[in-house]
């Protein structure tokens, strides 16, 4: 014999322990389910008021359309997104995800065949690891763009009749927008050069598919497996395939030496002409976001670097960079060397009276992020600056406590890892930095004192390990814990 509904009064109680107040149609809504649907939607609000009475509030007051719309497991999932998006850009975000609802319900038809972000982060996250380039991130966004630090994605994909197609395609989405920043669409502030045509977002189209195109010869050379994968998913969807796009004027125009600064040459010839379709893993350009990016990211690096070159003066000369004269401050040059595996064709190696010196630790990745920005490591960046601190602010700075979960600081130089939250029975994503902090010794009779005072503790806990480690069992998942 089942129990019977909780009651208005029961649910409004239950509502009152999770300090949630809703209008009293959601109340009202609710005794309408049997007690089992009813205990699921209120743990479901229970679960958004873990993390923020607000949250909770706005779940409520959409839950009638909701159940109306989707089933309890998809409500779940579409909660679940609302939670990540509310750990990286508060409420205003998670309410965006909310406003969704129909799109939701939408996907959750196909939810079958289709792959959500969370299914596949793990794995792009270590094939992007695996790409040129500075280290990207992956987020979700309603658009399909980079700015140039992070790849922002579909929280799900269900483009295709088959989940392993949609997989596919989040890998091929990937793989475009990391073209994008590898290969030099960004070089030049595009802002300004669209806004100079009468219908800035028509030039804004046809810049990005002139730019496809140049990026598919591009990924056709370095990846032709992706390349590949991309031609299949064009035949899956209908779509021309980028190789077989034709625009009258330009034809043959376009190949693998192209760089953007040629496109935009090419970019008045074809301006009035209908742009063609492309396929969905060649997302949007978001220029306003990368440009800001961009800015911040030259001015930093360019101090980095110039602190880096002091840093190297200082050694080699051994007084401090404050009293350089201006030829000394200009004594490193930085020069070209082949190396094919680069955009460009070569990098850079730094020399000192025509010999070749050891960067400084990450002073190799600096320069490779510096050159994917503008191409080449200018003069300018090449004057040592006056103070010469790279190796305070590397190491004591960022080391200090009161700076070093201030801002960028809190991911730089650390390992992201997820955490467990088990009021939400879900993982917090990139939520747990470590970070190696190099200490000096000071001797050793520190531990000899500690071993000898806790010796016995020590002999327990090696005993206990050693039991652990006789069988290896798996334990189901703990309601407090992993």
């Amino acid at each position: 014999m089942s129990l019977p509904p909780f009651t208005f009064t029961e649910i409004e109680e239950r509502l009152d322990d999770m300090f949630v107040e809703v209008d009293e149609t959601v109340i009202q809504h609710l005794t309408q389910f049997d007690i089992q649907t009813q205990d699921t939607l209120l743990e479901l609000i229970k679960k958004a008021a873990d993390t923020n009475s607000g949250l909770a509030y706005q779940l409520a007051n959409r839950m009638q359309k909701a159940v109306e719309l989707m089933e309890i497991d998809t409500i779940e999932l579409w909660l679940d997104q609302a939670i990540d998006v509310f750990d990286n850009k508060g409420l205003y975000g998670a309410i965006e995800v909310f406003n969704e609802l129909e799109s939701m319900a939408h996907n959750a038809k196909q939810k079958l065949t289709g792959i959500s972000f969370e299914e596949v982060c793990n794995m792009l996250e270590h094939f992007v690891v695996g790409l040129n380039g500075r280290r990207l991130k992956l987020e979700t966004d309603k658009k399909t763009y980079t700015d140039t630090e992070t790849l922002f994605l579909p929280s799900i994909i269900n483009r295709y009749a088959k989940k392993q197609d949609n997989f596919q395609l989040y890998k091929c989405t990937v793989v475009f927008l990391w073209a994008q920043n590898w290969f030099g669409s960004w070089r030049n502030n595009l802002s300004p050069v669209f806004a100079s045509y009468e219908k800035n977002e028509q030039a804004e189209k046809w810049f990005h598919v002139l730019d496809c195109i140049r990026l598919d010869k591009k990924i056709k050379i370095e990846l032709p497996g992706i390349h590949r994968m991309m031609q299949q998913l064009c035949d899956l969807s209908e779509h021309t395939k980028i190789c077989d796009i034709k625009i009258d004027g330009i034809e043959n125009l376009i190949n693998e030496q192209t760089s953007s600064d040629d496109l935009l040459k090419l970019l008045p010839q074809v301006y009035t002409q209908t742009p063609p379709t492309l396929n969905y893993y060649t997302g949007c350009l978001q220029t306003d976001k990368v440009e800001l990016r961009r800015e911040i990211r030259l001015i930093k690096e360019k101090d980095l670097f110039r602190q880096a070159i002091a840093h190297v003066l200082e050694e080699k000369k051994e007084k401090p960079a404050s009293e350089f004269s201006e030829e000394e401050r200009r004594e490193i040059s930085a020069q070209q060397i082949p190396n094919p595996n680069m955009p460009e064709g070569f990098k850079y190696k730094l020399e000192l009276d025509g010999e070749s010196i050891e960067p400084p630790d990450g002073v190799e990745s600096l320069m490779s992020s510096i050159i994917q920005d503008i191409g080449e490591i200018p003069d300018d960046y090449l004057v040592a600056a006056g103070d010469g601190n790279y190796k305070i602010i590397s190491e004591t700075e960022k080391n200090n406590d009161a700076n070093m979960w201030a801002g960028t600081y809190h991911e730089e130089g650390a390992s992201l890892y997820k955490e467990w939250d088990f009021r939400r029975q879900r993982y917090k994503k990139n939520w747990c930095a470590l970070r190696e902090v190099k200490l000096n010794s000071s001797g050793t009779q520190f531990v000899s004192d500690t071993v000898k005072k806790y010796s016995g503790l020590i002999k327990n806990l090696r005993r206990t390990f050693e039991i652990l480690r006789g069988e290896d069992k798996t334990l189901k998942k703990q309601p407090y814990g992993d």
